[in-house]
């Protein structure tokens, strides 16, 4: 099986803490949510395991913490914040079909 992979800048650039507080915590904010829904979903439909989007959530919640001291300490220190933030996605391709691309 081979795969076929790309990377996409999503956001890039300096931005104000109160920017990058705005732009990553709507990013992880909507992340919980997905999560949270699954775990509904998932309770409510099937009664199945949870136990991935509970762990996504606490690591998500974790990184939120860490994220949020970062932008304290730049706007007590009056900087600016740069974000490179690539997303990388991979399709896996059988192997009589990997003249498949993505352009």
């Amino acid at each position: 099986m081979n795969s076929i992979q790309q990377n996409f800048k999503i956001v890039e650039g300096e931005f104000t803490p109160s920017e990058t507080a705005e732009v990553l915590f709507t990013l992880i904010n909507d992340k919980i949510r997905f999560h949270n829904l699954k775990i509904s979903e998932t309770t409510e439909r099937f009664g199945g395991d949870t136990s991935h989007s509970e762990r996504r959530i606490k690591e998500l919640q974790a990184s939120k913490e860490q994220i949020k001291d970062m932008i304290l300490t730049a706007r007590d220190l009056g900087q600016t914040i740069e974000i490179n933030g690539t997303i990388e996605l991979k399709v896996s391709v059988p192997t009589e079909k990997s003249t498949l691309s993505f352009s």
